[in-house]
């Protein structure tokens, strides 16, 4: 498949998300593994490690090599449209992390269009080290080009355990199923109805308690956040808008996962494998045999932001590796010919 039927099939993708009345194409939430100018052969990093004994940070690495990690726009240039599009692996995160470029009034980030996700125009160091990490990780030749994207969609935060929290992404009791997707889209049977009521009488207990614990922190060691919930009504609305984005996200994975066409998917880190698993179990996906089976094969790789930011052990302990040695030849690479 070329990449010129790639992009035209994720701009055909319906737009489930709006900032400020404004619908957001997929180009503000995911990319694509390609840099204005990236690492050289690992081969050559390695070199240069070696040659360099003292523990140098990601960025005198990175500014050794003269990097520029942007989002290469050539790479969506209709000449392209005609080159083979490298379909061998989509990389899927969690969600887009806290930036302080791209948040608008309301916090919700809406400036990482055109392909910018992945690629941090952000001045913060520590978001600028991350991409570091990220581009280092996957410097392999097999990556080059492929698809990145985040599970749950303009769901701004930093901290998985948030996304975690708010999502029940790791609660099998409180978790969004079926039931709630069929209330969300007005197709609840009676009985469906009682269960989720009853469900998120408890959900927004769970709110309310976490809010409290985490606005009145015991300990004098932890910092207290800004208490969100101050009534049953207002983690009642926050929950309904989170099942309306985790099952908005769920559609647009599928259809991405659909457009890309991937051969095998590599997931940062478990919480974003317990969303995958979540959105699994409904009938979008049922339905999806394919997509399914690309979910239940997928490979957990570390998050690149949870890792050492010293270049030679870094490298040295790269993640890529043993998923690399694990599907190198594996069978993940029959393509599939259909998505549906």
């Amino acid at each position: 498949m070329n990449r010129g039927k790639v992009l035209e099939k994720l701009d055909e993708i319906d737009k489930e998300f709006e900032y400020k009345g404004k619908k957001l194409s997929i180009d503000n939430f995911s990319s694509f593994l390609v840099v204005t100018r990236g690492l050289p052969s690992n081969e050559e990093i390695e070199h240069f490690v070696s040659e360099h004994p003292n523990d140098h940070g990601l960025k005198d690495l990175t500014d050794h090599f003269q990097t520029n990690l942007t989002f290469d726009k050539s790479f969506i240039n209709p000449k392209n449209n005609e080159k083979e599009f490298n379909n061998r692996f989509m990389f899927i995160g969690l969600n887009v992390a806290a930036r302080s470029t791209d948040k608008g009034k309301d916090g919700k980030g809406d400036s990482l269009e055109n392909w910018q996700n992945f690629h941090d125009p952000d001045k913060n160091p520590e978001m600028q080290n991350n991409m570091r990490k990220l581009y280092i990780q996957t410097n392999d030749k097999l990556f080059k080009g492929c698809y990145i994207t985040d599970a749950i969609k303009k769901a701004v935060a930093s901290n998985s355990g948030k996304i975690d929290s708010e999502y029940f992404l790791s609660s099998e009791k409180l978790r969004f199923s079926q039931n709630d997707y069929d209330v969300y889209t007005g197709k609840a049977t009676a009985e469906q109805k009682s269960i989720v009521t009853e469900l998120d009488k408890k959900r927004i207990k769970s709110y309310r308690e976490k809010d409290f614990n985490s606005s009145h922190p015991k300990s004098e060691k932890v910092n207290p956040t800004k208490q969100l919930y101050f009534s049953d009504d207002d983690a009642y609305n926050a929950l309904q808008e989170n099942k309306k984005t985790f099952f908005k996200s769920a559609y647009t994975l599928l259809e991405e996962m659909k457009a890309v066409q991937p051969r095998h998917l590599l997931v940062f880190g478990p919480s974003a494998n317990h969303a995958l698993q979540k959105m699994k179990d409904l009938q979008i996906f049922r339905d999806s045999n394919k997509c399914s089976t690309l979910i239940d094969d997928a490979t957990i790789i570390k998050h690149y932001a949870g890792t050492d930011d010293k270049a030679d052990a870094w490298f040295k302990n790269q993640p890529s590796i043993a998923a690399l040695h694990n599907i190198r030849d594996d069978k993940a690479f029959t393509k599939y010919d259909e998505y549906i």
